[in-house]
């Protein structure tokens, strides 16, 4: 039988787009659908180009439909006779499905408005979706385009990152502006399983109310979300790391390396302990001021030595990474770049471990050494932390030399020399800058007093 109550074609070019017509559409591919009349893979095609077409678009959509009738066919999701046409399929290339067909004749000129209105609606409305999917700027009659946008790509430090993050708990990235620190961040905190993510920009304009509440005008205590995450777990970040009020560091600073941060104006509790299910990552332009990696142009406070000790072994350059600009550019994967990766144990050395374990000690001390010769003149720190931290990158499967070079990454290049070390930047127009260090060297430094930077 007919759809009951359905309204005549002349009657659907009277409608208005948004608020009838495709309202009135979808309820009859329902009835179609349950009926068995179209499947409903034929179903989503229909709703589609009514989502994102014009009111021609939907009214040739709807003329499709009218053709349909219920108990027409056999239940397979084909009809007979007449039968169901085919939906139109979308432009290929770069034209947005909205932009499809050009206005009907048919079409009553007082609808020229509306059209337009809508037409700009729906332009705007599938933009904003395919902005939302990463697909804006990929042709969808490439399909292998449509591949490589429908993956979730990520920025090459990402593994680094996030094994720093499960180990320390807290990691320190430095990097150009737009190379994706922020976006890495929330694909982390789904990665880690966080039930929360809060992000903090530590500009000028922040201050400790920001961070550990303030009091209304009834004398109330008003909490914020960073508390929230501190003491319940979630995923913290904390943007411009190298930009922060001294006063808002100095509260950031207890946390990073005590677990807490006092909070004055809450009388029945003031001290929020960090909880062992939240994961704090810091974003920074520079080194902490240095220009010398990572950091070029950009001016910003120097980090006290004390803050970035709580990285000593936490901390990684992100840069730019050409994947995610192909990416974003619609364009294929260039895999003739190679980023590298951290040097790794053998499975041997994962079997007994403490020879390992062992030898970065027998490293650190060697730094320390370093530190403590006044003749080197290192502005730099090598506490226990450092041990620490390392060792538990040792156990995760980390070479000791590797644990090195991620401690040296905010040396600066004078310092890098001093000790047998240098800061590789032959790479850099594709995101990498890396330590590498001539091991000889390093441990006879001490004995000439002057490092090399030629391995």
């Amino acid at each position: 039988m007919i759809i009951e109550n359905k309204p005549t074609t002349k009657l659907y070019k009277d409608m208005k787009v948004k608020t009838e017509l495709r309202p009135e559409a979808r309820k009859i591919i329902n009835k179609l659908v349950e009926s068995g009349e179209i499947s409903r893979s034929r179903a989503s095609d229909y709703r589609r180009q009514i989502k994102y077409g014009s009111k021609n678009t939907i009214l040739n959509v709807m003329s499709s439909l009218d053709n349909i009738e219920i108990g027409s066919s056999q239940g397979n999701g084909e009809s007979q006779g007449n039968g169901e046409s085919q939906p139109r399929p979308f432009p290929e290339g770069n034209t947005l499905p909205m932009e499809q067909g050009a206005q009907s004749p048919q079409v009553k000129n007082g609808d020229k408005q509306e059209q337009r209105i809508d037409g700009l609606e729906q332009k705007v409305d599938n933009i904003a979706e395919m902005i939302s999917q990463g697909m804006l700027g990929a042709q969808q009659g490439n399909q292998q385009n449509q591949a490589i946008q429908s993956e979730e790509i990520r920025h090459w430090q990402f593994d680094r990152v996030k094994l720093l993050l499960e180990t320390n708990k807290l990691a320190l990235c430095v990097g150009e502006a737009g190379t994706g620190k922020t976006h890495m961040a929330e694909q982390l905190s789904k990665d880690l399983n966080c039930k929360q993510f809060h992000a903090l920009s530590l500009t000028s304009g922040m201050s400790e109310a920001h961070l550990t509440g303030r009091m209304n005008v009834m004398g109330e205590f008003i909490d914020t979300e960073f508390l929230n995450i501190v003491e319940n777990g979630g995923f913290l970040l904390l943007d411009e790391f190298d930009n922060g009020d001294p006063d808002v560091m100095n509260g950031l600073n207890s946390l990073l390396s005590n677990g807490f941060i006092s909070v004055p104006l809450r009388k029945d509790n003031e001290l929020a302990l960090l909880h062992d299910d939240t994961y704090i990552l810091c974003t920074a332009n520079t080194w902490g001021g240095s220009n010398s990696s990572g950091g070029s142009g950009y001016v910003r406070k120097q980090i006290d030595l004390a803050t970035l000790n709580r990285f000593t072994c936490s901390k990684a350059y992100v840069g730019f990474d050409s994947h995610i600009n192909n990416y974003l550019m619609g364009l294929p994967r260039d895999e003739s770049i190679k980023y590298p990766k951290p040097t790794k144990l053998t499975k041997a050395d994962m079997l007994d471990i403490l020879p390992s374990i062992k030898e970065m000690q027998r490293i650190f001390t060697q730094v320390r050494k370093y530190i403590m010769c006044e003749n080197m003149q290192l502005r730099q720190l090598c506490s226990q932390r450092a041990f620490i931290q390392g060792s538990l990158l040792v156990r995760q499967g980390w070479t000791p030399t590797e644990v090195l070079r991620t401690y040296l990454l905010d040396w600066s290049d004078d310092e890098l020399k001093r000790i047998g070390a240098r800061r590789d930047k032959s790479r850099e127009e594709n995101g990498i800058i890396s330590v590498k260090i001539s091991m000889t060297k390093f441990w006879n430094g001490l004995n000439d007093g002057n490092g090399d930077d030629n391995e």
